[in-house]
């Protein structure tokens, strides 16, 4: 997965949006690699696995208006877009802003996950 240029994020098509989560879901996913043998993150990530195997976690990308939905499943310590289209008017909102704050500026979230809001995982375990 490529990332996505800035030329790309600001326009805000419906592709660019879809790129800029798919590649804000890279970054998640590295950091969480990079991260899997520390503490705490080894047994936050087991837990979420645990208790989120087989389940969706619905996500609002937004600005003014939604720009796109997705649904998500976690397994084998990655996030991936979940097929098909089952998205409710629930989930968890983020804006376009904070996706592209992650996406241009990978590094610095892989090497500390914890500036990663994965508050998104907290919202499906509720």
């Amino acid at each position: 997965m490529n990332m996505v240029t800035k030329k790309s994020v600001t326009q805000k098509s419906p592709q660019d949006v879809d790129a800029l989560f798919k590649a804000y879901l890279e970054v998640c996913n590295k950091a969480m690699d990079a991260n899997k043998d520390r503490f705490p993150y080894k047994h936050i990530w087991e837990a979420v696995e645990k208790v989120l195997a087989d389940k969706e976690i619905e996500i609002r990308v937004i600005d003014d208006q939604p720009k796109a939905a997705y649904t998500l499943r976690i397994g084998n310590h990655h996030i991936e877009i979940a097929n098909g289209e089952k998205h409710s008017d629930d989930g968890w909102k983020v804006s376009t802003s904070y996706l592209k704050e992650v996406v241009e500026h990978p590094e610095e979230y892989i090497r500390n996950p914890a500036k990663i809001d994965w508050e998104w995982l907290r919202y499906r375990l509720r």
